[in-house]
């Protein structure tokens, strides 16, 4: 039986193989412990998205959304 840090880091190195650059975890019920341990960092609260190697045909402004889930 795998402990909750071990899956985790099964989970970051397999991320990491597919080229992963970021990762986000939320600090919720009692996590802080494994978050510390799996070494990440505090953000500060804000995402960014960044759309880049990305190629469409011409598109009018009316034409354009980008939904956010």
């Amino acid at each position: 039986s795998l402990k909750l840090d071990q899956l985790i880091n099964i989970g970051l190195n397999y991320a990491k193989e597919a080229g992963v650059d970021v990762f986000n975890i939320l600090q919720m019920f009692d996590l802080q412990s494994m978050i510390t341990d799996c070494k990440f960092v505090e953000g500060n609260g804000y995402l960014n998205y960044y759309l880049y190697n990305y190629k469409c045909n011409p598109m009018k402004a009316d034409e354009i959304a980008f939904p956010m889930f």
